[in-house]
């Protein structure tokens, strides 16, 4: 289930503030059992020799019963003030904004492997001790952004934005970064008129930028190492713990990625436009989990370490109008658009 509310107000031509609030609700239960279940002699002995359930289990299989429920919760807040005078032939936009995201998980679990009363598929009906399980979690996130786009004579463009982001699921050295963005764009048709007055070349369009992404790849309460109770504990009045398989690293950082892109958008002949792009990606401090040696206690590790590059050019040929029109049925139209990418 999920929902979302806002409030705007528009103070000038040029000022308005609006503020969202949104919400996600999911909730599942579940509850599944096995009846208890008693095989034939003949069946036990299996004739076949084929390794039957009813051989291996011994002729008779206890009675299970196992429940389960999940409840996870999202919230979003975002505050937006947009200012957008013009002054001449500039014209100006300026977004400045705020956000809160909240998360809460939630989950329980109990499983019987053998029941006193048969066909009762109660936990509490439960012969020996049940397997028990809770977890819950949760994390924030608070961001302050601006976004910034400035334009000349509708043919010339500088966009910039940055945001800094504040989380909790790292440590308090590191839960703090940022990352910003710039690009420019210039229609060189609409500042030299005299370059589409011809036949063959319509419109021009010259574009580039740069960019830097912050994420964080982490689960609450992944940078410290922990004792959970152990399986089959406890026992009768004996409680048990052991550590996670997972050495952690409370020094955890953001991963990023920074990205580079250059293009050109042309319209030919008042029909095609061609787009042509260069980019470059490069993603630093990934997060993976990698295998380290056991004689350490653990058999992996999560650290920052993963990098990963791409590159590549981007071809793009699209029609303004269809090509041809089959005429068969209406409105059939053959293919008018063709991707190519090199990387």
């Amino acid at each position: 289930m999920q929902g979302s509310a806002d409030i705007g107000y528009k103070f000038t031509n040029w000022l308005s503030v609006l503020y969202r609030v949104g919400g996600q609700l999911y909730n599942s239960q579940l509850k599944a059992h096995i009846a208890d279940v008693t095989f034939s002699d003949y069946a036990t002995g299996d004739p076949w020799e084929a390794g039957n359930i009813a051989s291996s289990a011994g002729g008779h299989t206890n009675a299970t019963v196992q429940d389960a429920t999940q409840l996870k919760t999202r919230f979003t807040g975002d505050l937006l003030v947009t200012l957008s005078p013009t002054f001449g032939d500039f014209t100006t936009k300026l977004i400045l904004g705020q956000q809160t995201r909240q998360e809460y998980l939630r989950t329980t679990y109990d499983y019987a492997g053998a029941l006193v009363v048969p066909g009762t598929y109660n936990v509490a009906n439960r012969l020996g001790n049940a397997t028990l399980a809770e977890y819950s979690s949760q994390s924030r996130l608070q961001g302050l952004f601006g976004d910034l786009t400035l334009g000349y004579k509708n043919a010339l463009f500088v966009h910039a934005s940055g945001r800094n982001d504040w989380t909790s699921l790292l440590a308090p050295s590191n839960r703090s970064f940022f990352y910003p963005a710039v690009d420019a764009s210039v229609v060189l048709t609409e500042l030299i008129p005299a370059l589409k007055s011809n036949s063959v070349l319509s419109y021009v369009k010259l574009r580039g930028s740069l960019s830097k992404v912050g994420q964080v790849n982490v689960a609450p309460y992944q940078l410290q190492n922990v004792f959970n109770p152990g399986t089959g504990f406890p026992f009768g009045s004996q409680a048990g713990f052991e550590q996670s398989n997972q050495q952690n690293d409370p020094n955890l950082k953001p991963e990023f990625t920074n990205s580079r892109e250059v293009g050109v958008e042309l319209g030919l002949f008042d029909r095609f436009n061609l787009e042509a792009v260069y980019y470059n990606t490069l993603t630093t401090n990934q997060t993976v989990p990698i295998g380290i040696s056991q004689a350490t206690g653990y058999s992996t590790a999560l650290i920052n370490t993963g990098t990963m590059q791409n590159q590549g050019f981007e071809l793009d040929l699209r029609t303004i109008r269809p090509l041809v029109n089959t005429g068969a049925l209406p409105g059939m139209l053959m293919p008018t658009s063709r991707t190519w990418k090199v990387r």
